[in-house]
């Protein structure tokens, strides 16, 4: 009988899929909604995509925490750094959007699609080392300390 222990690589490309998956189905519910809501209320798409977004954090955040990092809690401190790294990452996404944004339809997809993939990619890592810490989680390197001398 073989051993199905899964590997590093294993359990990074199966949370990393877990990670697109619910990330995925955030995009889809705030897509869904802010349509249904820029429809009805055209004159403050803007204002809709903001409150959308800012509603669907914590939804999204325990999502993350539960499905993808399997922390089985919740806690004040992630929901914050969720949320700044959430924060962070729209208005970086937008910024570099708005600066690329050509006359060409396909040329924008294509600008859109790879700096999603890079946000997503960058929000994965760093969900992964600073927002979710599991219990067993190894520490980030930190400044060593004074050594410890033996001159007794």
């Amino acid at each position: 009988m073989r051993d199905r222990t899964l590997s590093l690589d294993e359990r990074l490309v199966g949370k990393l899929l877990r990670f697109l998956l619910v990330g995925g189905g955030g995009a889809l519910v705030y897509a869904g909604l802010c349509t249904l809501l820029v429809e009805r209320f055209p004159d403050i798409g803007f204002a809709i995509s903001i409150g959308v977004h800012a509603m669907l954090i914590p939804v999204i955040y325990i999502a993350q925490s539960r499905v993808t990092f399997r922390n089985g809690g919740t806690s004040l401190a992630e929901l914050l750094r969720y949320g700044l790294l959430q924060i962070v990452s729209i208005t970086v996404s937008t910024g570099l959007l708005v600066r690329l944004v050509t006359d060409s339809r396909l040329v924008n997809l294509v600008v859109f699609m790879a700096i999603a993939a890079t946000a997503s990619v960058i929000s994965f890592v760093v969900c992964n080392v600073l927002v979710f810490r599991a219990p067993g989680d190894v520490d980030l390197p930190s400044k060593p300390g004074p050594a410890a001398t033996s001159d007794q």
